[in-house]
């Protein structure tokens, strides 16, 4: 059984999202409720990298399913430059993106193509995909046996 160090971020500021980084399999679960904005991805990257447990390299999953995404083109370019001020900090790492919805996907491939020339490797996967479960653990490398957290279930 692997560690589980967990934690819930209070609803203030628009940041409705939970998160549980895990050592052994060097990864980070995000579930994230509600709307989606901007600010909320730019806060949620910033109060992971500043958790005493972060360290550069982490894997992630983000599990924004049943969620609104509100991100205009120009959204997209802050996101975009916030995380290229913090490249040092969140190193080279692979990030799976759960969505529900084609139009979230479609804004998310958009922020996909923005960070070609960052060190992160996105890919989304769409909730009706078959095999949703193999496909998340093989692009990031987590064994058949790992249990998911609770809140994050491919």
């Amino acid at each position: 059984m692997w560690k589980s160090l967990t934690s819930k971020i209070e609803r203030s500021l628009a940041q409705d999202f939970r998160y549980e980084i895990s050592d052994e399999v060097a990864c980070v679960f995000v579930k994230h409720y509600g709307s989606v904005t901007p600010a909320e991805i730019i806060a949620r990257q910033g109060v992971i990298i500043e958790d005493s447990r972060h360290r550069p390299n982490l894997n992630r999953l983000v599990d924004m399913r049943g969620c609104r995404c509100n991100i205009s083109a120009e959204d997209i370019a802050q996101i975009a430059s916030t995380l290229h001020r913090r490249v040092e900090r969140i190193g080279s790492f692979r990030q799976a993106m759960l969505l529900n919805d084609n139009l979230e996907h479609r804004s998310m491939r958009l922020l996909i193509a923005s960070m070609s020339d960052f060190s992160v490797t996105y890919r989304t996967f769409l909730d009706t995909e078959q095999d949703l479960e193999q496909k998340v653990r093989a692009w990031l490398g987590l064994a058949d046996d790992f249990e998911f957290p609770d809140f994050i279930k491919p």
